[in-house]
């Protein structure tokens, strides 16, 4: 077992005595079992990723990687971040959507260029483009606000014959500051930050729309809600928040869902699970609101976690236990006290639903058709 969460491809010595048996014994199976690990390695990834470590996860990735006999997925990851570094400088990062690299100034200011990643997701092409101008332009708004977000200095789009780069990209302030991640905290570091936050989800409110819908360069609508996720913020050693990063997905939505419990105070054990209920950091945010006088955001603060598990359960990666968790959560917070057999009521549910006109449209965008 070290080997496979360490990332060495080989075979273990009780491999190669089952092989040697084997062979012994002039049995078929011999080649099967001197063969590379790689069916071992792939199977136990499926079956206990979400249980391991992002160090774990990682090796066995490499482990993977390294026993596949076809090396062009390995050869194009390593040309993809040969190719960024060779462009974007040494300190360029590449995450799970876009390229980051770092612009310096003979001045000293430092600007940070975002390149969206392109061949590695099921994206369109004009969703990225949208995301892009949409990012730049609630940019631009927070500028006008005491919210600590990065400035915007200008964007392209690939499909613009004048943009000279030839990809998509932002340009934006790079802020200082590490990301902050609530398990690290201790209780008066997370109180310290909650006061900020709490400050900048008032700001936040004074900025109401009529629509619901994101910012874009040709419709001037104010995302009153940003990517709550802790480590989008960032702090300085003392966690004073020195800056909110990642806009691109901002949107104007009820307040239900902009001051709502989010990602950052959500106890990610209990919400993939049936424990239903509001965290301590929640009610610690509401109650710095209730002091601020502002007792409209704290009441939907420590309310209810229902659009928090509704969207959180939206997302794709997860166990059948982690999903039957989810779904007995979201239905203690609608009054459903016990559920004997989470089976018979997945399955007794489509049944009853199916005069509604709802569900034949869920239905037919769960098996990717079209609808009207």
């Amino acid at each position: 077992m070290d080997d496979v969460l360490n990332g060495r491809a080989r075979l273990s010595e009780q491999d190669k005595l089952l092989g040697q048996a084997l062979q012994a014994e002039k049995s078929s199976l011999a080649p099967f079992a001197q063969s590379v690990d790689q069916v071992r390695r792939f199977t136990f990834a499926l079956g206990m990723g979400m249980n391991l470590s992002w160090d774990e996860a990682l090796d066995v990735f490499k482990g993977i990687i390294a026993t596949l006999d076809d090396k062009a997925w390995e050869k194009a990851i390593n040309d993809e971040v040969a190719e960024l570094v060779a462009h974007l400088g040494a300190d360029a990062v590449m995450g799970c959507a876009n390229y980051h690299a770092h612009l310096f100034f003979d001045d000293g200011e430092e600007w940070l260029i975002r390149i969206p990643r392109t061949g590695f997701s099921d994206v369109p092409a004009e969703l990225v483009e949208y995301l892009v101008a949409s990012e730049y332009a609630t940019l631009k708004f927070l500028e006008s606000t005491q919210v600590p977000a990065p400035k915007a200095f200008g964007f392209g789009l690939a499909s613009d014959s004048t943009n000279r780069v030839g990809v998509n990209y932002l340009l934006m302030q790079a802020l200082p500051g590490k990301p902050y991640y609530p398990h690290e905290a201790t209780v008066e570091q997370k109180s310290h930050l909650l006061g900020q936050l709490a400050d900048m989800l008032i700001e936040i409110s004074k900025y109401p729309l009529p629509k619901a819908g994101s910012l874009s360069t040709s419709r001037l609508w104010l995302a009153t809600a940003f990517d709550d996720k802790g480590d989008h913020l960032l702090v300085n050693e003392d966690y004073n928040i020195t800056g909110i990063i990642d806009w691109q997905f901002a949107r104007s939505v009820p307040m239900c869902e902009a001051f709502g419990p989010s990602l950052m105070t959500a106890d990610l054990n209990a919400l993939y699970s049936s424990e239903a209920g509001v965290t301590d950091d929640d009610k610690r945010l509401a109650r710095v609101l209730r002091v601020r006088g502002r007792e409209d955001l704290a009441g939907n603060a420590d309310r209810s976690e229902l659009v928090q598990r509704f969207h959180h359960g939206l997302a794709n990666g997860l166990t059948r236990d982690e999903v039957l968790g989810m779904i007995k959560g979201l239905l203690a917070i609608l009054g459903v006290e016990r559920i004997d057999d989470m089976d018979e009521l997945i399955a007794e549910e489509p049944i009853k639903c199916q005069s509604d006109h709802r569900w034949n449209t869920i239905d037919a965008l769960s098996r990717g058709e079209s609808w009207a």
